[in-house]
């Protein structure tokens, strides 16, 4: 988890000497929020669609990151959106933005826009801080991807974390 957790310093230094705001998502943001059976493996950041360009430029010159896949609009079965891979010190970072993922037929939106006024602090070291997800957007980002162990988890933290967010203003849903 050290390596992790200075990779994530190191991309959020880079990600804000280029202005690109950016929150940490996924197996990531649950371990932040106190879900200790999440041990995560890779970085995921979702970003502003108007950011994302300017990433992959900044991505392409920095000597140190490879990347796996350039980023760009993927589609599958349950989700859709921005998507990129690439690899800083060993550590893959998964680059999104615009995603879309489909639950009871609906189509749920997590944009960095909407997302960025439901999102919390977490603390990595005392100079360094993230933004991640209230714990009940987390929880819902879980069970639409079916982590329905960890969106519990994450449920049964929100008493002592809770950000008492209105879901319909941090996310967006459509049927198509």
């Amino acid at each position: 988890m050290g390596k992790l957790l200075n990779v994530l310093v190191k991309l959020g230094k880079l990600l804000d000497k280029h202005g690109i705001g950016y929150i940490v998502i996924g197996s990531l943001a649950d371990h932040l929020l106190g879900v200790s059976m999440v041990e995560p493996r890779d970085i995921d950041i979702l970003v502003s669609g108007e950011d994302v360009g300017r990433l992959g430029s900044v991505i392409q010159q920095v000597r140190d990151i490879d990347i796996l896949e350039p980023i760009r609009w993927r589609e599958g079965g349950t989700v859709r959106g921005v998507y990129g891979r690439a690899l800083l010190d060993g550590v893959p970072i998964d680059i999104m933005a615009n995603i879309q993922l489909k639950y009871l037929g609906k189509w749920i939106f997590f944009t960095y826009e909407r997302l960025h006024p439901c999102t919390i602090e977490a603390k990595i070291n005392e100079m360094i801080t993230v933004r991640i997800p209230c714990p009940e957007i987390q929880a819902i980002a879980d069970k639409v991807l079916g982590r329905m162990e960890r969106a519990r988890a994450l449920e049964n933290l929100t008493g002592k974390k809770r950000c008492s967010v209105k879901i319909n203003q941090c996310l967006t849903t459509i049927d198509r």
